[in-house]
């Protein structure tokens, strides 16, 4: 339903706008969202209405946005009247989209209606400015991404997970900044935009690198010692864990690997951010290089292989209560996620055999022995 989908859009939109310190704009925007929250429910109730079942939602939906007044939005009337007329040859006026471009995207009302590819690549080849061109690519953009909104099915399960309907959500995320990137991009090999990097620096995102997780605090100097490197670590106390990461940040995934693989921490692995959030790796690294898939990382030549005991798995991390209950023989107990799991994981010996000894001397029945190359499982017993 595309005008279901455009209410969707208008509250990820509206998030921003609630931030602004334009007071005018903060009132427009709860207004619009209070209105599309009226519209969701009045279509609720006229899908659900007795005699009225054959009323369908998007139906009421696309009616009620045309029926907007100026009022309502709280923006000049012409305006608005002017949108409509640049609008009406290219479809239907949206005009909770037109307001949220109020400022630097005056046609896109026209370009988010579901025009063929065939038009749009002739606006843009048509377009003589770059702003002109960004206009056009957002509109596209939209396009696609109220589609996916409507077919969520056809997005790759392997990418995003579909359990329930609020996951539309993550959804549009996903798919809108891979979207612009991956139409950007088909733009700039036809030589119609020659730098795509001022698209993406809007988007802050970085990696890390996370070195351990304790549930006993370590200090900085400690940590330097264990871990024998002379980087600064930044510590972090999550759900009941210490997790360490070092300071610096890295631009891109292959530098992250790079510095890494560099340190030879064996435990060490990289975290990806995007908007100050932690977000999963590949989601990132498939944002930053649309056209190539994730690069394998490279482990360092002659990296010796150790052991080390598994004493527990969970799916979530585990309570502090947890972990106390967990025999450790005294070992530091050192969190790990592979593969999904939460891996529970002590001792750093030379050989299978010390892992073995260690493991019968402190009686450790159900430990299992794990070697370890560059920070990765190999195998087990």
């Amino acid at each position: 339903f595309p005008a279901i989908s455009q209410v969707n859009y208008l509250n990820n939109e509206i998030v921003s706008a609630l931030n602004s310190e334009d007071r005018e704009e903060i009132m427009n925007a709860e207004k619009i969202k209070a209105y599309g929250d009226e519209l969701m429910r009045e279509a609720e109730l006229m899908e659900k209405g007795i005699g009225l079942k054959m009323v369908k939602k998007e139906d009421y939906l696309s009616e009620k946005i045309r029926q907007m007044d100026d009022e309502t939005l709280d923006i000049s009337r012409r305006a608005v009247r002017k949108k409509i007329r640049a609008s009406k040859h290219y479809g239907n006026a949206n005009l909770i989209t037109a307001y949220v471009y109020t400022k630097n995207l005056k046609e896109l009302s026209f370009q988010s209606s579901r025009s063929d590819k065939n038009k749009i690549e002739s606006l843009i080849e048509e377009s003589s400015s770059l702003m002109q061109k960004s206009r056009i690519i957002r509109g596209k953009v939209l396009q696609i991404n109220n589609e996916f909104l409507v077919y969520p099915h056809l997005i790759d399960a392997n990418e995003i997970e579909f359990k329930a309907v609020s996951k539309l959500k993550i959804a549009y995320s996903f798919i809108f900044k891979n979207a612009t990137i991956d139409y950007q991009q088909s733009l700039k090999d036809k030589g119609i935009i020659s730098e795509i990097e001022n698209t993406k620096s809007s988007v802050n995102i970085y990696f890390k690198i996370q070195v351990a997780a304790s549930k006993e605090y370590l200090s900085n100097e400690n940590l330097k010692k264990i871990y024998d490197t002379d980087e600064n670590l930044d510590s972090e106390y999550d759900n009941g864990w210490y997790k360490y990461s070092v300071r610096k940040k890295f631009r891109t995934y292959d530098d992250a690997c790079e510095f890494k693989n560099a340190m030879n921490v064996k435990d060490a692995f990289i975290l990806a951010f995007m908007q100050e959030k932690k977000v999963p790796v590949p989601e990132v690294v498939q944002l930053q290089n649309p056209n190539s898939k994730r690069k394998t990382e490279i482990a360092p030549k002659n990296v010796a292989i150790v052991y080390r005991l598994q004493i527990g798995v969970s799916t979530l991390p585990a309570s502090n209560e947890s972990v106390k209950r967990m025999k450790s023989g005294g070992k530091l107990v050192i969190m790990m996620k592979h593969d999904g799991w939460y891996s529970y994981t002590i001792g750093d010996f030379k050989s299978r055999k010390d892992a073995d000894k260690f493991k019968k001397n402190k009686k450790l029945t159900n430990a299992t022995v794990l070697a370890f190359k560059n920070g990765k499982p190999l195998g087990n017993d």
